[in-house]
């Protein structure tokens, strides 16, 4: 029984294939583990049971930094200067090429803390903004807003990507929250017996004193325009007495028209008295002889339009 499993075990560990091969080993093509070819080289040739490994070196442009059981090197990386990006270190057989950024330009994709794969431009401020980190090979700029402008594309709550100026409050309005880096400016409606001009701040309307008359009233935009009362108390007057000037002379005018009138048919109106020019000695010895006729412009004349057209200026 113990022959047996003795047999068992030593068949166990013989026949059954390998598993999984050793360190600086690697598994052929046909299953059996070789050595590994060192840095700079890789695999010509897998191992019998009768040879090692035969490895040969990487070709120009080709490199292999670690032992391997690989058929190929690996090609070097370029340096597209187009995108940014710099030969730092040449290619070796054992290692790759180190690439660094141009300047203008920052590293989006880091390798092992010295080379760079991919790069971008720094970024340009746009208007209404301002630098407040300059790019560096591993930094983009930082861009932030200007007084009187606002962030509207905000990058990892401390740079901004597009501004836009602050809002003005319009006439009727006032700012109810200023503008701030952050937030555009908050307006609201002036209420009712206020007005603003400039839209910052709603003023009271003004209150006409005993002595004032309101002219104009006010509005969202504009103040109550108060006026005095003995002003256009004299203003009256004067109206009043400039339409009886006007109508004492046309009334003077008429009579004069009348007696030239009379005179010239031999008939003379008894109230045309030395004053009118077209009255004289013979004219009134004639009057006294005649009947005393009344002058027709006395009632042709439109009287109730000139009142009306007064009226009309007084209101």
């Amino acid at each position: 029984m113990v022959s047996a499993l003795f047999v068992f075990g030593y068949a166990a560990v013989f026949i059954v294939p390998v598993l999984s091969c050793r360190t600086k080993e690697y598994k052929a093509n046909d299953g059996q583990c070789c050595p590994m070819c060192n840095e700079g080289t890789v695999v010509q040739r897998d191992c019998t049971a009768y040879s090692g490994t035969q490895c040969r070196s990487c070709d120009l442009g080709t490199f292999m930094n670690q032992p391997n059981g690989l058929y190929s090197c690996f090609p070097c990386t370029s340096c597209d200067t187009g995108h940014g990006l710099f030969v730092k270190q040449n290619c070796t057989a054992t290692t790759d090429t180190v690439c660094d950024v141009l300047n203008g330009y920052h590293c989006k994709d880091l390798i092992e803390s010295n080379g760079c794969s991919l790069a971008e431009k720094h970024s340009q401020c746009a208007a209404g903004q301002r630098i407040k980190e300059h790019g560096t090979s591993r930094t983009d700029t930082v861009c932030d807003v200007i007084n009187g402008y606002y962030c509207r594309g905000l990058i990892e709550s401390n740079g901004c990507s597009l501004a836009e100026k602050h809002s003005q409050c319009a006439a009727g309005q006032r700012i109810k929250e200023p503008g701030t880096s952050r937030s555009d400016t908050v307006c609201e409606d002036c209420q009712p017996g206020f007005f603003s001009k400039d839209g910052v701040n709603c003023t009271a309307w003004t209150i006409c004193s005993e002595s004032q008359i309101k002219v104009e009233e006010g509005s969202s935009t504009s103040d109550v325009v108060c006026g005095s009362a003995s002003r256009h108390r004299y203003g009256f007057i004067l109206s009043v007495v400039l339409f009886l000037i006007i109508v004492i002379c046309l009334v003077i005018t008429g009579f004069v028209k009348a007696c030239k009138y009379h005179l010239t048919s031999l008939h003379v109106f008894s109230l045309c008295i030395c004053i009118a020019p077209a009255c004289n000695t013979k004219g009134k010895q004639a009057a006294s002889a005649l009947p005393r006729p009344v002058p027709i412009f006395l009632f042709n004349f439109p009287y109730h339009k000139l009142i009306i057209v007064f009226l009309s200026y007084l209101w």
